[in-house]
């Protein structure tokens, strides 16, 4: 039996279902293009930042998520532009490159609609030095010898399209996006595999809790002091048979901002839910107009191995200042680190 584990793990690992459901992070809203090409350009004027997310399944086991990004809105235009670079660490990594961009239409005097498109290339390898195969294994137990076995074909490269649009008004929100709609094909030990679509439904809404004491006096960048604001927010994603959902609320008092959300993640057609995740996410942060950093932490409340330890993520932006003369402002989406003016 001990022979058939390495077999068992090698072909799991080289089908899609193996990671179809994309491990997101919890801070979504930081980097919302990652998920949606309609949030591109989502800025006063130019942005970037990163993120990194770590788990701990088992001992000297990591799972690591990182995330780089860039926003830019074009000066006397309608629309932004932006890319992400995301890569996934695990016995089956990911990198995926996606340049994004993005389109506003005034819909009434408070309300836009925010469409998208994104075209990205992803690399998926197998990382066969954490692998063990039979040959290394004795009737005592894995010897530690190096492997004669062939290794599996170490990756394979395919090209994705986005697509996706936000609709909002001055405090709430909602996004709706697909990714991988061209059905890409990739290849893993011989065989050729579908890349699933992906599905998401973002939304939230942040209210302001200052409007009327706050002290409307030039900040630094030329615009007025941000107001302070608070709300809930909740995010679907289903890719191929696997579900991830979460809700809570945001709270942003300057210059503390901090939140709570549930977090869930679930196969669809397994009926049990003994290996479904569930967990609470704690974030809290510090936030102005030109930096923001943030601290979250998934503590998980089932027992199942893969997320026993929780997660630690962390994320930084910059802002760089306001095109001043730019012809076709337009209010940003009131994600909930943005801030409200």
């Amino acid at each position: 039996m001990k022979k058939l584990i390495p077999y068992i793990l090698i072909t799991f690992l080289a089908l899609p279902h193996g990671q179809a459901q994309e491990n997101h992070f919890s801070q979504f809203y930081t980097s919302p293009q990652y998920i949606n090409p309609a949030f591109a350009g989502d800025v006063a004027y130019m942005k970037t930042g990163g993120a990194t997310r770590l788990m701990q399944p088992l001992p000297n086991r990591y799972i690591v998520n990182s995330l780089l990004h860039f926003d830019y809105k074009i000066p006397h235009h309608q629309g932004g532009v932006g890319f992400t670079f995301f890569h996934h660490t695990e016995e089956l990594s990911h990198s995926k490159f996606q340049l994004n961009y993005s389109y506003t239409i005034r819909l009434s005097k408070n309300s836009w609609l925010k469409l998208g498109l994104g075209a990205s290339i992803n690399m998926r390898r197998t990382n066969t030095a954490d692998l063990t195969f039979p040959d290394q294994y004795n009737n005592y137990g894995l010897t530690g010898n190096p492997t004669a076995e062939t290794a599996l074909k170490d990756n394979t490269i395919f090209p994705a399209v986005a697509t996706g649009a936000v609709l909002y008004n001055e405090i709430l929100w909602m996004s709706i996006s697909v990714d991988y709609l061209n059905l890409p094909k990739e290849n893993f030990a011989g065989k050729d595999y579908t890349y699933p679509m992906k599905f998401s439904f973002l939304s939230g809404m942040l209210y302001p809790i200052n409007k009327t004491t706050s002290k409307r006096r030039f900040s630094k960048f030329g615009g007025l002091e941000p107001y302070s604001g608070i709300g809930p927010l909740i995010a679907v994603t289903i890719q191929d048979k696997y579900l991830e959902a979460s809700g809570g609320l945001a709270v942003h008092i300057k210059p503390i901002f901090g939140g709570v959300h549930y977090r869930y993640q679930h196969e669809l057609k397994n009926s049990s839910v003994e290996y479904a995740y569930k967990g609470l996410v704690l974030m809290a942060g510090y936030r102005q107009e030109e930096f923001s950093c943030t601290y979250s932490y998934d503590y998980a409340f089932t027992k199942y191995s893969v997320n026993r330890s929780g997660a630690h993520e962390i994320s930084v932006i910059l802002y760089l200042s306001n095109w001043k003369e730019d012809r076709k402002t337009y209010n940003l989406v009131p994600l909930p680190n943005q801030l409200l003016y």
